[in-house]
């Protein structure tokens, strides 16, 4: 929100160049981030949400010595369907395709949501299903996330009594992470899964997308997910992170 168009579209060059030497894609909430914040403010303050909005862009822009919000990849609440045509030309014009995936089909539980009416949870919820996430991709390409076996990264697996047992090796990063999500969601969907057991004995670094993967997996278990064997350093991001006083 802080770019101009010279420099959103060196970004997007930037990026295109490594789509096409790494594969993967780009995924990100930017473009569409002023709807949600509409329509979540909206849902939990009702009709002082116009209120409070300009007196959160007037805040951000006192703190900012650049024009906010004004690049092409941003998307407007005031023409939405205009501002989102041109943020795909943008991109277009930069070798990169956009899909857009609806937030809320791809959202998880919300504990947040427990703190306030049902009524505005349900707002929230409900105004979430016009808002999007975009996974970007090089123009052409259709590109699939990479599955638990890229390159780098691989997972021995075996499920016995009702116990998940994963042996992960390699890094488990932005990368690689959704392909165990995706693997773990089947394996969960065809079989009893009661606890993860997880071998980090072979792993030699974990990211906060990997982090965020073990904690779904834990939050879906009864017995939640269990760490044995890391490295020092996979020690410290769990612990700089505070995910040791999370799981077993």
């Amino acid at each position: 929100m802080y770019f101009t168009d010279s420099e959103a579209g060196a970004l997007c060059d930037n990026i295109c160049r490594i789509l096409e030497k790494k594969g993967g894609c780009w995924f990100i909430a930017d473009v569409e981030s002023a709807l949600q914040y509409v329509m979540v403010m909206r849902a939990l303050v009702g009709d002082r949400f116009m209120e409070i909005m300009a007196n959160s862009v007037q805040q951000t822009k006192d703190k900012s010595d650049v024009e906010i919000g004004k690049n092409s990849l941003i998307a407007t609440p005031a023409d939405m369907a205009g501002s989102i045509q041109k943020a795909m030309a943008f991109l277009a014009k930069h070798g990169l395709k956009a899909e857009r995936v609806n937030v809320a089909e791809n959202m998880p539980k919300l504990n947040s949501l427990d703190r306030v009416s049902p009524e505005q949870a349900a707002a929230v919820l409900e105004g979430m299903k016009h808002c999007a996430f975009w996974k970007i991709t090089p123009s052409g390409k259709d590109v699939e996330l990479p599955s638990a076996e890229a390159k780098g990264f691989h997972v021995d697996s075996s499920i016995q009594a009702g116990t998940l047992s994963l042996a992960l090796a390699g890094r488990l990063d932005t990368i690689t992470a959704p392909g165990l999500l995706s693997f773990f969601e089947k394996t969960k969907a065809e079989q009893a899964v009661e606890n993860v057991d997880v071998d980090c004995s072979r792993l030699d670094y974990i990211s906060s997308a990997g982090l965020r993967v073990l904690l779904i997996m834990h939050k879906a278990c009864q017995g939640g997910v269990t760490l044995h064997g890391e490295n020092k350093a996979v020690t410290e991001i769990i612990e700089q992170t505070g995910f040791d006083s999370i799981f077993h």
